[in-house]
């Protein structure tokens, strides 16, 4: 295997892709950069091989890709990106951090792939959007911080609208959040249960006939089971769910009717829950699952999910966040 320790060799090493704006680590190489500060000054930077960055400040580099085989050892270094992030391979986050930011382009900065990172920041002087995949792909053990500007709030939105995208946070992460918006069905909560939509609308349904179940897809997305023990529904709502104890990484699916009695705004959380928190919904009728982890981890709670009006269109009921906005 061809292995290039970068020290003095550093920059004639990155000189000779520089034309392309691209820096590549191919297949069977590896790179060591135990510390030091190199800028890429938005060259893209490609990884088919290892790369190791130690101690090492890696600054603005334009699109991040760890492609499939490839490796990236973050150690305790910091990684800053003006683009986007794209891994099809390994990431070892160690204690480093990664901050994506302005710089490079004023386009969403998009990550694809599953990611778990040590510390995690989006921040913008100029309120660009931060695109995250749907589900629950990218979790933060360290710190997660979302920081815009006042008059300039970033914009973190999921990678298909309308369909939920979380940021996990394992246990002992923390989570700081200033001039930062989270669009519709965007989290970031605990591992746990987190459903496959932030919200379902029933439309108008006429008083004593119910509308057709909408389902919701639960997926487990922590490291350990969490027992379902019973879904108690608010008035109005009916809840059926094949759920009992969800292995991690697997699904379950929860099915809600809503049969109307009254004329009026009816409410009701959605059939999920999550680890340490309990979201609250904006509205009277409410519903909750209760589930435990069968470790030492702590109960979850519920998180709210749909509102449904009888009569015109669904009003559309949503969780608090479980962090600062």
């Amino acid at each position: 295997m061809k292995r290039l320790r970068l020290l003095n060799v550093l920059t004639i090493a990155f000189a000779l892709d520089a034309s392309a704006a691209q820096v590549t680590v191919p297949a069977g190489a590896s790179i060591t950069l135990p510390g030091g500060s190199l800028s890429l000054a938005c060259a893209n930077l490609g990884l088919q091989g290892t790369m190791t960055l130690g101690a090492s400040q890696v600054l603005t580099a334009g699109n991040v890709t760890v492609g499939t085989g490839a490796t990236l050892s973050a150690g305790s270094s910091l990684l800053t990106v003006g683009g986007n992030w794209s891994n099809a391979g390994g990431f070892s986050a160690g204690t480093g951090t990664v901050v994506f930011t302005d710089g490079c382009t004023s386009a969403p900065a998009t990550l694809s792939g599953a990611t778990a990172f040590r510390n995690l920041t989006f921040t913008s002087l100029t309120g660009r959007t931060f695109v995250i995949p749907v589900g629950s792909a990218i979790s933060v053990t360290g710190a997660l911080s979302l920081a815009g500007t006042p008059g300039n709030p970033i914009q973190v939105t999921s990678a298909t609208p309308g369909q939920a995208a979380r940021i996990a946070l394992a246990p002992g992460a923390t989570y700081t959040s200033a001039n930062a918006q989270l669009a519709a069905g965007v989290t970031v909560s605990p591992d746990g249960i987190s459903p496959s939509a932030a919200s379902l609308d029933f439309g108008g349904q006429s008083m004593n006939t119910t509308a057709p179940a909408l389902a919701v897809v639960l997926t487990n997305s922590g490291g350990a089971p969490v027992t379902v023990s019973s879904v108690t529904p608010s008035t109005y709502f009916a809840v059926t769910h094949n759920c009992s104890t969800v292995a991690a990484g697997a699904s379950c699916t929860a099915n809600v009717a809503f049969t109307p009695t009254a004329e009026g705004a009816s409410t009701a959380p959605s059939p999920c829950s999550r680890a340490r928190a309990m979201s609250r919904c904006r509205s009277r009728a409410r519903a909750s699952v209760r589930s435990s982890r069968t470790t030492t981890a702590r109960s979850s709670g519920a998180r709210p999910m749909p509102a449904a009006r009888p009569s015109g269109k669904a009003r559309r009921c949503g969780c608090l966040r479980s962090g600062p906005t």
